[in-house]
């Protein structure tokens, strides 16, 4: 598991191929995030299309962000198919220098 501070972006990126492992666009991508507590703080927002078929999403955590393990899902379609993947990171306070 990945693991992140607070007040830092998170990029998250999502890689999408057909059957022949080549890279293919998506009529859309989309990402939800929770935070520890079971909330919805990012609810279905657009992910940005980079390259063919890169799709990222920088979330911005602040200096009171709740501490834990947070939970993604990342849902691209093209036409009447789709295909939904979970994931998480681990938000830890700022490291001291």
């Amino acid at each position: 598991m990945s693991i992140f501070y607070r007040t830092e972006t998170i990029r998250i990126e999502a890689e999408v191929r057909n059957e022949n492992l080549s890279y293919i666009n998506v009529t859309s991508a989309s990402i939800w995030i929770q935070n520890p507590s079971g909330d919805n703080v990012i609810n279905g927002s657009a992910m940005t299309n980079t390259s063919t078929g890169i799709y990222q999403f920088d979330f911005n955590t602040s200096s009171d962000s709740p501490l834990g393990v947070w939970k993604l899902e990342v849902k691209t379609t093209s036409g009447s198919k789709y295909n939904i993947e979970r994931g998480s990171f681990k938000l830890e306070d700022s490291l001291s220098v």
